[in-house]
């Protein structure tokens, strides 16, 4: 079995952990992969030290699950323009990897992309956020962080159109 055949049974096995990503009224969810780098560090609370280890490596050195992960701990620390740019380099690497069954990659993008709309919800791009969202949920629509989130940035865009 190779690495990535271990990898694409593991990730469909165990699937993703969630995370709880706190900001003013809202609870949004974040998903990070066991399978990728910093995992155990960001499951932990110490997304500083995760974001450390990624900083000054070449994005195109990562794979998708170390991407999203880096993506995660962005989102946490609250660099949130890195976190975008990561979550869109891990969404083009998805497909790639040809370990990744087509429905996991379904899935694995969905995640990314509902870390994606927090990252845009948090930066205030609120419009960009739902458009995320909406294509996570178009791509795999169990996936459950994407369903919270969702709500969590529609509740944002109608009390932003009532201000």
């Amino acid at each position: 079995m190779t690495f990535f055949s271990r990898t694409a049974a593991r990730f469909a096995l165990v699937s993703v952990t969630v995370l709880g990503c706190s900001m003013s009224f809202a609870e949004y969810r974040l998903t990070v992969f066991p399978e990728g780098e910093q995992y155990r560090e960001i499951s932990n609370g110490s997304a500083e030290m995760a974001a450390e280890s990624f900083s000054g490596r070449r994005m195109s050195t990562l794979d998708f699950f170390a991407l999203n992960n880096y993506c995660v701990a962005q989102i946490m620390t609250n660099d949130l323009s890195g976190a975008i740019s990561s979550c869109e380099a891990a969404i083009s690497k998805v497909h790639s990897n040809r370990g990744v069954s087509r429905l996991n990659a379904r899935k694995a993008e969905a995640s990314i992309l509902s870390n994606l709309a927090v990252a845009r919800a948090k930066s205030g791009d609120l419009l960009g956020a739902r458009r995320d969202i909406d294509v996570a949920l178009s791509t795999y629509s169990r996936d459950a962080s994407a369903r919270v989130n969702l709500d969590q940035i529609s509740m944002r865009l109608i009390v932003s159109s009532q201000n």
